[in-house]
């Protein structure tokens, strides 16, 4: 969409093109550009969330449909446990 938007405002025309238009362009895009970001990291957000609270729920499970990322977050966890000062217990 940002992209059609930048082609279609540098399309060449014979009529000279008011900088205001540029500069409302220039921000349409950015809005669309930020809500297309926003939205595909809210699903990353979403996904990592639903995996993590797999793991918190059930262990076993995610054992065994995902063994390696099962041992990555008890690798994780021992690592965390393990080198926690006595200000954080």
């Amino acid at each position: 969409m940002s992209f059609i938007c930048a082609i279609w405002v540098r399309a060449p025309t014979n009529v000279e093109i008011d900088v205001s238009i540029w500069l409302w362009m220039a921000v349409v895009i950015l809005f669309v550009a930020y809500s297309q970001m926003s939205l595909t990291a809210q699903l990353i957000e979403a996904a990592i969330a639903s995996v993590l609270s797999c793991f918190a729920e059930s262990p076993q499970r995610l054992r065994e449909t995902h063994p390696i990322l099962f041992h990555r977050f008890v690798r994780i966890a021992e690592f965390s446990s393990f080198h926690r000062t006595p200000l954080q217990l």
